[in-house]
């Protein structure tokens, strides 16, 4: 088990994580509460976030020529 130590930077509270036991490279997290616990777990990039941030990217994708439709017989 790991021991740190709350702090106060502004008018919040915060918690530094040892070098041991911090997220790889994770930015943002979500803290549950349960009980007199905290429970921080990193935020995975769900579809709707990932399809929001595509509308942030500034990049022209170029037109592609499409094969014509191909005739089946569905029998």
């Amino acid at each position: 088990m790991t021991i740190t130590r709350l702090f106060r930077t502004n008018r919040t509270q915060a918690v530094r994580l040892p070098k041991d036991v911090a997220f790889p490279e994770d930015d943002e997290v979500s803290i549950t509460v349960e009980g007199d616990a905290r429970v921080i777990t990193p935020v995975r990039l769900t579809w709707n976030r990932f399809f929001a941030s595509l509308t942030e990217l500034d990049v022209e994708f170029p037109d592609r020529e499409q094969p014509e439709p191909q005739e089946r017989d569905w029998r």
